[in-house]
């Protein structure tokens, strides 16, 4: 069984703004413990299953509740893809786009500094996955205005630099 976003019910009190004292905190400390009475009967009533709990959050200094995440027995950290794996997985996105094989060996030194760039940054599949929708946007808006007839390079680094925060910047706690 896996929980997405545990990070959502798994707020330490302490955590919990001084505004939203009253009724929001009342509620919130009441759902974060009616979560894991949950949690704790779930694992005597069925010790065959796992539970799962998925968060974008470090767990390292992520800020849950530690004692509910004593709940869990394992911690694993999934790292930030690498400057390798972010090339790859910026290829296999443009598998779609006109003469996909060309673009990629005419531009692959581009689309390797590119990945360099992403991985600077700490860009997880999901900012990759948005830069190369947001290319292709601007590719379709060339292409429909008649300015264009195919893919260019441009489209992905002006999709790059205009994504704001990166999930590495946000941990850090970067603000554009």
């Amino acid at each position: 069984m896996t929980f997405n976003e545990i990070d959502a019910v798994l707020v330490p009190a302490d955590k919990i703004s001084d505004k939203t004292k009253g009724t929001h905190w009342v509620s919130k400390l009441e759902e974060r413990s009616v979560f894991l009475n949950s949690l704790e009967e779930l694992k005597e009533k069925t010790p065959n299953v796992m539970i799962i709990g998925t968060t974008n959050l470090s767990p390292k200094n992520n800020g849950l509740d530690r004692a509910a995440m004593s709940r869990f027995q394992n911690l694993t950290e999934v790292p930030y893809p690498d400057k390798d794996c972010l090339y790859e997985a910026l290829k296999m996105n443009l598998n779609t786009i006109k003469n996909h094989e060309k673009f990629v060996s005419a531009n692959d030194v581009e689309l390797k500094n590119l990945a360099q760039k992403m991985a600077q940054r700490k860009f997880s599949y999901r900012n990759l996955e948005n830069v190369i929708n947001n290319a292709k946007r601007y590719h379709m808006d060339d292409t429909i205005n008649g300015k264009n007839s195919g893919f260019k390079l441009e489209y992905l680094k002006m999709a790059e630099e205009k994504l704001k925060l990166s999930d590495g910047e946000l941990e850090q706690g970067v603000i554009a």
